[in-house]
């Protein structure tokens, strides 16, 4: 039994979830290993993130970007039980993907 599955049978209206970063980022989170409620939106899910950056130095230039499998998330009211369904891994864990781009104009 995978980790994944160990983890839904135990907590059956959670995601199991591991937020990466690119080689030689920055940025870094309190916790990259996160579940949270399946009903929460991705909306939701990238504020939780934002908050959880250690280093975060809030400028109005400064965007995050969260990607699945090669795909952002965008869809705002997506639920993340969706994008789990979707896109998680064969062990049964949803692996986000976050960068940081400086945006200007």
């Amino acid at each position: 039994m995978t980790e994944g599955k160990k983890f839904l049978n135990k907590f059956p209206d959670m995601i199991p979830i591991i937020i990466q970063f690119p080689k030689g980022s920055n940025l870094n989170m309190t916790k990259t290993q996160k579940r949270i409620k399946a009903y929460t939106t991705c909306t939701e899910f990238v504020l939780l993130c934002k908050r959880s950056i250690i280093n975060h130095n809030p400028s109005c230039h400064t965007t995050y970007f969260f990607h699945v499998k090669n795909y952002s998330i965008l869809g705002g009211q997506t639920s993340m039980r969706e994008i789990y369904d979707k896109y998680k891994d064969e062990d049964d864990i949803l692996r986000v993907f976050c960068s940081e781009e400086n945006m200007f104009g």
